[in-house]
């Protein structure tokens, strides 16, 4: 499925204030030659229960003619007492007239609930109700400090901070403070198979036995329809040369990525109302024939060498004169 649209967020982590509240920034552009009417939610696959999200007009639908872009603020509202934690979230920008099969996801970003108090009924209690509950707490006091020496007792522990160091590592600092581990991964700029935040949040106390979920970098992030100043990304670095591996790995550099482990190209995209632009040489191709990419995936776990490797492989590919000069000398 081609995408209808790109988009950005102005942040990859959303802290709601103490009381659940906050806003969330998004970019949609519309990577299609035709006029769209968008539609806009907010998908959080796993959460949190009863959170809102967009008051009024925030997901109100929009029409955008091609490259035309707009700008969604999100209100974001949880119940106080939301369970402490990161959640993962998505926007969804999709055409009205076919929702179910036309329509992008933007990339994953997290919530983070810092969580809260409910808050107290404001009415009096009768004075006989607080004296059978001070006796309960005084005898489940008793009680719970009884079994609690006998048996040594459960402390809080609190979810030490793991971020950055290597799954392994991390899963084993969470096994040796008694937790139980689970795994999500998500896509992040940050390098693959280390740990960019936890579930709950690090500094929060959990009981021991309780269930920790490392949310691990996948290293990489798939954009679909990639745009440069506007603009559809050229398939080439340069007018007509360098194409492929160069210009996808030089535009996933703008996007603070070390290279481009993965492209599609997208043939004859070019047109005078729509197009490419050629990053090396700073203009528009505006031709018809003009190539441009399906999507790019780009990594921070591509190495240096299969970097130039793929330069060298793209050069001679897109350069006959060049490679029928390079002799490969046989074996003897």
């Amino acid at each position: 499925m081609a995408a209808i649209a790109t988009i950005t967020a102005s942040q990859t982590a959303l802290k709601l204030d103490s009381a659940g509240r906050g806003e969330h920034h998004f970019t949609v552009t519309n990577v299609t030659d035709r006029r769209i009417q968008f539609g806009f939610r907010v998908i959080a696959d796993s959460g949190p229960p009863g959170a809102v999200f967009g008051e009024g007009d925030d997901l109100k639908d929009r029409t955008l003619g091609p490259n035309e872009t707009t700008k969604l603020v999100v209100h974001i509202a949880v119940p106080n007492n939301t369970p402490r934690g990161q959640y993962p979230l998505r926007l969804r920008a999709y055409d009205t007239t076919r929702p179910g099969d036309l329509y992008t996801d933007g990339p994953t970003e997290m919530l983070e609930v810092s969580g809260g108090k409910v808050e107290e009924p404001d009415r009096k209690i009768p004075w006989m109700v607080i004296a059978v509950v001070a006796a309960v707490i005084v005898i489940g006091g008793a009680v719970g400090a009884y079994f609690f020496l006998r048996d040594g007792g459960d402390a809080m522990i609190a979810v030490p901070d793991v971020t950055t160091k290597p799954f392994d590592q991390a899963n084993a600092a969470m096994t040796e403070k008694g937790f139980a581990v689970s795994r999500e991964n998500v896509e992040s700029k940050q390098a693959a198979g280390t740990v960019v935040g936890t579930r709950p949040p690090a500094g929060q106390e959990l009981e021991n036995g309780g269930t920790v979920t490392l949310l691990v970098s996948t290293g990489s992030q798939t954009f679909n329809r990639p745009m440069y100043k506007g603009h559809r990304l050229d398939w080439c670095l340069k007018w007509g040369q360098h194409c492929g591996a160069p210009a996808s790995t030089a535009w996933c550099r703008t996007e603070g990525f070390q290279g481009a482990s993965a492209n599609v190209k997208a043939d004859d995209i070019g047109s005078p109302n729509a197009p490419t632009f050629v990053m090396g040489d700073d203009k528009l191709c505006t031709d018809r024939v003009c190539d441009g990419f399906e999507s790019i995936t780009c990594s921070n776990s591509v190495q240096p060498d299969a970097v130039r490797v793929n330069f060298l492989a793209e050069i001679l590919r897109d350069n006959s004169a060049l490679r029928s000069r390079i002799l490969i000398p046989r074996p003897q």
